[in-house]
């Protein structure tokens, strides 16, 4: 993108800021592995990002909806508690804590790729059909069968299984 002047700017893949600032609003982020290493293959590592995951939604304000660690990206379906942190900030905070838990596991150099991808869901979407998009990740990549036999998919707010899906 550039200006009248000609001068180049990066491209804006952010909405404003105020918009994920938004109470009760839900978000469905991708955080892709840097080089889409597969860094949740590792299951030990994978359980000390899904504890960070619960740890710093609480601290944060967030409520996890629904999460699931693919081999080389993380799914989450989030929404601001009315206190909670910005979304955006959120994302930031726990890639950078996670940045440091792949280190004390043998990890070396930057696990995330720098940016991560955010759809803010719009009035008339369904919570339901991100939720279920994100647990059936597994099962379309052909690691599982049925997402429930998939141990890194989950909620921090409600339990899946008792949905009827």
């Amino acid at each position: 993108m550039s200006d009248a002047s000609g001068r180049h700017y990066p491209k804006r893949i952010r909405l404003e800021r105020r918009l994920y600032e938004t109470s009760l609003q839900c978000v469905a982020i991708t955080v892709t592995c840097r080089d889409r290493r597969h860094c949740f293959e590792n299951s030990e590592f994978t359980r000390s990002c899904r504890d960070s995951l619960e740890f710093s939604s609480a601290r944060f304000g967030i409520d996890v909806l629904v999460f699931c660690f693919m081999p080389d990206h993380l799914h989450l379906l989030v929404q601001r508690q009315l206190d909670g942190v910005n979304v955006i900030d959120f994302v930031q905070r726990y890639k950078s804590f996670t940045a440091k838990l792949a280190w004390d596991h043998g990890f070396d150099g930057k696990i995330w790729q720098p940016r991560f991808y955010d759809h803010i869901l719009r009035e008339h979407e369904d919570p339901m059909k991100h939720i279920r998009y994100i647990i059936e990740n597994p099962v379309r990549a052909g690691i599982v069968s049925t997402w429930i036999e998939y141990p890194h998919t989950g909620s921090l707010v409600f339990d899946l299984a008792e949905f009827d899906w």
